[in-house]
């Protein structure tokens, strides 16, 4: 990953060597697969039993309410997420777990309305 030598510079302003070094390593590593659980279709304890032997399940800590979204670890990675039958079929999505943890921390009052200008086209 090639990051931005102005945003660079910029956090050389702000940072430690030590932090700066840290943070590029940490952006240098690859993200961690994660998926969410389309609960209208499947419960998460179903999913989860029905891959259990395919994949690790590892949840999230930042994830209360509801834990629909968790981090997957899976030793054959011939056959990619997004080309299954769980997933083709939408039983889940994949999607990073930045994208979804807002939902899980914002507390809107009733007739609130929030837009999420970040969602991804498409859908089933």
């Amino acid at each position: 990953m090639t990051i931005n030598d102005n945003f660079l510079s910029e956090l050389k302003q702000r940072l430690s060597e030590q932090e700066l070094n840290d943070f590029v390593t940490a952006c240098q590593k690859p993200l961690k697969k994660s998926l969410t659980v389309n609960t209208h279709k499947i419960s998460c304890e179903t999913l989860q039993q029905i891959t259990t032997s395919r994949w690790r399940h590892l949840q999230d800590p930042w994830f209360t309410i509801p834990a629909t979204t968790f981090y997957i670890d899976r030793d054959d990675v011939s056959n990619a997420l997004g080309n299954t039958f769980l997933h083709q079929a939408w039983f889940f999505y994949i999607q990073e777990v930045a994208a979804s943890l807002p939902a899980t921390q914002i507390e809107p009052k009733p007739g609130a309305l929030i837009l999420d200008i970040a969602a991804a086209p498409g859908g089933k």
